[in-house]
């Protein structure tokens, strides 16, 4: 384990990282206050990524649909500063609707948001229109994830679908997409 993370020094070094934020709040340390540790673990985990190296971050779909609803605009901001030091950020949601007004909310503009589709998704497709249309968004890259669509549909999505075009213009994520 110690290998993959880049060795005891740099385990070491991002716990480092880490300390000062936790010592500048004890009494939220102590009582384990869910966004205090949420961010100590992201700036343990961007810390032991590779300097130098062309890095995409993405925020976990579960940490980014929980700060959306929670409101958490100051744990998305940080993130993205973060993250943005080793390279290009992004979000990963369940929730695209949600997402996208909160950046455009909260002033912040990710490089790569990543939607988690289901078989419903026309109402976060439109969403993703409608993003691509707002030049808060015109940098950012829109991939959709269908991990939890069936085989057959994250082979060939396109085919798949009864309205054609669905997925144009998306980048198309999955296990068995290309």
């Amino acid at each position: 384990m110690l290998a993959l993370a880049g060795g005891v020094s740099r385990v070491t070094k991002a716990a480092l990282n880490v300390a000062p934020l936790i010592l500048a709040n004890p009494r939220r340390a102590v009582a384990q206050d869910f966004w205090l540790i949420a961010e100590a673990l992201t700036r343990y985990d961007l810390a032991l990524l590779p300097r130098g190296r062309a890095t995409v971050s993405c925020l976990h779909s579960y940490l980014t649909d929980f700060a959306l609803v929670f409101d958490r605009a100051e744990f998305v901001q940080r993130f993205a500063q973060l993250a943005r030091k080793r390279g290009s950020w992004g979000l990963w949601t369940q929730q695209p609707a949600m997402a996208l007004s909160a950046c455009v909310r909260w002033g912040v503009t990710p490089d790569y948001l990543v939607v988690l589709l289901s078989s419903q998704a026309q109402d976060a497709l439109d969403a993703l229109r409608l993003a691509r249309e707002n030049k808060h968004f015109e940098r950012t890259r829109i991939l959709a994830d269908l991990t939890n669509f069936p085989q057959t549909v994250q082979a060939d999505p396109r085919a798949c679908v009864a309205e054609p075009g669905l997925f144009d213009g998306f980048v198309i994520a999955g296990s068995s997409a290309e």
